[in-house]
């Protein structure tokens, strides 16, 4: 009796789907398509964008000149909806990293919100006589686009070194 009842309502699918050209099933319980909020939210993603993308200081001649330069970039979150960046910011590495201090910005930097950002202050402080380069790796949790950078530092001086 009940292989009967199945039959009949197989048929009564096929003939329905033959006549009508579809059938609709109601969504079940667990069914993607039952939640049409998650396809209206929308996008929430974070992004790392460095600008300027690498500091060049000015040449420094001594004497009379100045021991030192600032410069600084920024560190920003260009996504979109709720997402939070997170950002670390290296010290100087290179060979010629001895001639580039962060005096702020440097380590775990305060969570950015999208369209926030972050300033790094950089002081190129010439140890010896012509050029000096460097990088500070800056590495982030962003969900889109690359999740770390290279900040190039370029700085050179001329003449006899203060001390």
């Amino acid at each position: 009796m009940i292989r009967t009842a199945v039959s009949h309502l197989l048929a009564a699918i096929f003939v329905s789907a033959f006549v009508f050209g579809s059938v609709a099933f109601p969504p079940s319980a667990n069914s993607q398509d039952s939640a049409p909020d998650a396809a209206k939210s929308p996008p929430s993603f974070s992004r790392l964008a460095i600008s300027p993308a690498g500091l060049s200081f000015k040449p420094l001649k001594f004497p009379p000149g100045p021991g030192f330069e600032d410069g600084h970039f920024a560190v920003s979150n260009t996504g979109k909806g709720a997402a939070q960046l997170h950002v670390t910011v290296g010290s100087p590495t290179g060979s010629g990293a001895a001639a580039f201090r962060i005096l702020s910005g440097e380590g775990a930097l305060p969570p950015l919100a999208p369209g926030a950002s972050a300033t790094v202050t950089v002081r190129f402080q010439p140890l010896a006589d012509g050029p000096a380069v460097a990088t500070i790796s800056v590495s982030s949790d962003a969900t889109r686009g690359g999740s770390s950078h290279s900040e190039r530092l370029a700085g050179s001086a001329r003449g006899p070194i203060p001390p």
